[in-house]
């Protein structure tokens, strides 16, 4: 039985003369262990002195300005109000706007959902998301492409586009303007332009069953979890 794999209990066990030789990345960790004993036996004040130096240089950055500041904050909120949103039904509203116009442009519906999700600024989930949407609805490669080029152009957080609309306020800029030029209008533009002139293997269908992205969870839930993830 020697150098063979016994199993017993559904435990693995190996022979010695089987085991897996050691990698490189395990010599690495174990040259830093033989170098964290020794540094604590000879020299114990090294380790706690480079970690009160590293503490120093971060937290007037980390925490002072981000964590506890107005960045940090800005962005808690911005996630509260955009999960909000769209727990009140905010995206799905706006994906009944936008789908039937990429039917009328002559394109898959469902290459609007990346850029629609991405309004509130989660661009990591409208992939996610989007990305098994576009496979299902048979959408094609130069429509996956129009997707994605359409989804980048809006901010990747929702806390840019809340202090964007204050800074515009305070200068007395016409945020409603604004927000519908450089906001929605691309929604349009992108994919009708991109159609007609790059990305031209498009082609009109109808999606029988759209999904629902309002969740139904609870509200305090909802909120303790986007406080949570902002």
């Amino acid at each position: 039985m020697d150098n063979k794999t016994i199993e017993i209990d559904k435990v693995v066990h190996v022979a010695p003369a089987g085991r897996r030789p050691l990698e490189r990345i395990e010599a690495v960790g174990l040259g830093l262990l033989i170098l964290a004993m020794l540094t604590l036996f000879f020299y114990p004040a090294t380790l706690s002195g480079a970690f009160d130096t590293v503490l120093n240089k971060v937290k007037p950055v980390v925490v002072d300005v981000f964590l506890t500041g107005q960045v940090g904050v800005a962005v808690i909120i911005s996630v509260i109000i955009g999960r909000l949103l769209e727990r009140l039904g905010f995206t799905d509203a706006m994906m009944r706007v936008f789908m039937p116009a990429m039917r009328a442009i002559g394109i898959n519906p469902a290459v609007i959902i990346p850029s629609v999700y991405n309004i509130f600024g989660d661009i990591n989930a409208a992939g996610r998301i989007s990305g098994p949407l576009l496979r299902q609805a048979g959408a094609t490669k130069d429509e996956q492409k129009i997707a994605v080029a359409t989804m980048v152009q809006s901010q990747q957080s929702f806390s840019t586009f809340m202090l964007g609309m204050m800074a515009l306020t305070f200068a007395g800029v016409n945020v409603f303007a604004v927000v519908l030029i450089a906001i929605f209008g691309p929604l349009l533009l992108s994919p009708l332009l991109l159609s007609r002139l790059v990305y031209r293997n498009v082609r009109s269908v109808d999606l029988l069953a759209a999904p629902r992205f309002t969740p139904n969870i609870d509200f305090a839930p909802m909120l303790f979890k986007a406080a949570r993830e902002g």
